[in-house]
Order: structure tokens, then C-alpha cells, then sequence
């Protein structure tokens, strides 16, 4: 068993060791740190001793499983490891999805809505026989996210026509090209409680994958992907 150590660097390889990240708040108070488990990354280059590279499906190799024409035309995926179903296209702009196998018809857009539309549109979506879709939270969206694999990092074989890149502009960074993801989660930027996790699938990006944008009067858009358990 791991001692009690406060030191940052035995908190993170112990983190690793269990296979968990966490989301960090702008002060780093580990009391209000969110610890979730993951599946393996999916980086295979090490490029330092102990980082993900070095524990290559450690704790479990991301593996889905898709499945076709449920309930006529709809496709979903199924997470191997979490036992999440997820749409297997991105939403479209009027939260549709698409027929096509290879979500052609939603590329061919520029897909992004609101956060709040984000909700609605994942809370009314009736598809594949299942009625109780939902946004998903950030871990559970990190979870589609493989370092391994180029701009989108997203086994595209799986999930394809995945949206292209587009400028965020942020109040301190400037403009971002950028494939951001809602989440359902919130969080805390410097007192304020009007920022939302995001989660980016653009490999470009000079930042980490989970982040926090600034969305209070709920008019940045990004694009949807909904979840449900089974």
C-alpha cells in the first residue's frame, strides 16, 4: 500500500499507478480535485520513464464495439471498458443524427450548438430503442480520447466524420483552433461559476484535452456527443 505522502510527485505516480486522473481546479486544492478512473490512453511512444507510453493497456486497452442499424437506421458504440453507449455520429445543429454510416451528411456541416441546446437535445433525443440519452460528464467523454492517434484524437474508424477544427477565442490565449466537445460539467475560473468543461480532440492544441471555457451568458458553441448507461 501506497504511505500518506503530500508530496506532488508521489501523488501523481500514485495516481498513475491506479490508473486515475482528476480535473484540477484553478487553485489546485487536491480537497477539490475529481479523481476518475480511465482506460488506457492509447500513447504507445515513451517519451520519459513513466509516462503513459510505459504502461502501455494499463489499466485496460480501449476497445468499442459498434453496432448498425438498431431500430432501422441508427448507429451506436459501445466502451468495452466502461460499458457506456454512445451516438456514434456527432449531432447535427437541430440535434439529428445522421444515417449515414459514415456520418457523411453531419462532416459535410458545421455541427455546433449551444451548452444549454446541448442538453436539450441529448435529454429529448429518442434513438436506437433508448430515450434516456444525456450530455456526458468530462471523465466519461475523456474516455474516448486516444494521444495515439492523429488530429482527431479519436479512432475515426469508430466514431467517423468527426467535425473539423474551428477558432474559440479566448479572453487570455486569443484565438484557438480548436475541436471542442460539451460537457455537463461546470466548474470555477477566478470566482466565477459561469465556466463549462470542455472536451478537445484537436491534437494541435497546445493545451491539455479537458479544459474550462468561460460561457456565462451561454452563447460559445461547440459540438454534441451523447451517452447513456446501459
Amino acid at each position: 500500500m501506497w504511505p500518506a505522502c503530500s508530496d506532488d510527485t508521489l501523488q501523481e505516480l500514485m495516481d498513475r499507478e491506479s490508473g486515475y486522473m482528476h480535473l484540477e481546479t484553478v487553485t489546485s486544492d487536491k480537497s477539490t480535485n475529481v479523481y476518475f478512473k480511465i482506460s488506457d490512453s492509447g500513447q504507445t511512444t515513451e517519451y520519459l520513464f513513466g509516462d503513459d507510453g510505459s504502461y502501455i493497456n494499463t489499466p485496460d486497452e480501449i476497445t468499442f464495439t459498434v453496432y448498425d442499424n438498431i431500430s432501422g437506421s441508427d448507429d451506436v458504440v459501445v466502451d468495452n471498458v466502461s460499458g457506456l453507449m454512445w451516438t456514434k455520429c456527432t449531432l447535427n445543429a437541430g440535434g439529428g443524427l445522421s444515417t449515414q454510416d459514415d456520418c457523411g451528411d453531419v462532416a459535410a456541416t458545421t455541427p455546433k450548438v449551444t451548452r444549454s441546446n446541448a442538453i436539450s437535445h441529448c435529454e429529448s433525443l429518442s434513438y436506437a430503442g433508448h430515450s434516456d440519452w444525456r450530455l456526458p460528464s468530462a471523465s466519461e467523454l475523456f474516455t474516448l480520447v486516444n494521444f495515439n492517434i492523429g488530429n482527431p484524437a479519436i479512432d475515426v474508424t469508430v466514431f467517423p466524420g468527426t467535425p473539423s477544427t474551428f477558432t474559440y477565442t479566448d479572453s487570455f490565449w486569443g484565438n484557438l483552433t480548436v475541436i471542442f466537445y460539451w460537457t455537463i460539467d461546470t466548474g470555477t475560473v477566478f470566482g466565477s461559476d459561469t465556466s463549462t468543461w470542455v472536451c478537445s480532440f484537436d491534437t494541435n492544441d497546445e493545451f491539455s484535452a479537458l479544459r474550462m471555457i468561460e460561457n456565462e451568458m451561454d452563447t460559445e458553441e461547440a459540438y454534441v456527443r451523447c451517452v447513456r448507461n446501459q
